[in-house]
């Protein structure tokens, strides 16, 4: 599960770069705030509250994209994030870009 979670991290990261970003924002669980905080140098940008269905607390969370980039090289190798990998994911954002045009 950790793995899983941490593999859908690593593509947000990633679409991130590939679409340009420079801010980035996350909603979760309160009790996750420290992962964000300490693996990406998130910060909670508002107090958390109960959303449907209301049986945890949801913390909105965010950072800059050039923090992100700081951390996620410090941290972690399994977040490090090649130049080959943003390449794939602009050409897939592009890919999807055009089949919502078609459609």
């Amino acid at each position: 599960r950790t793995t899983l979670y941490a593999a859908l991290v690593r593509f947000g990261l990633i679409a991130a770069e590939g679409g340009d970003v420079s801010n980035l924002l996350i909603a979760t669980q309160a009790a996750s705030e420290k992962f964000y905080r300490y693996m990406l140098g998130f910060e909670r940008i508002g107090e958390p509250a109960f959303y449907p269905p209301g049986n945890f607390k949801i913390s909105l969370m965010g950072g800059d994209i050039s923090q992100v980039r700081y951390r996620q090289k410090v941290q972690n190798s399994f977040f490090r994030i090649t130049p080959e990998d943003i390449v794939r994911m602009r050409h897939a954002l592009e890919d999807c870009a055009l089949v919502s045009a078609v459609a």
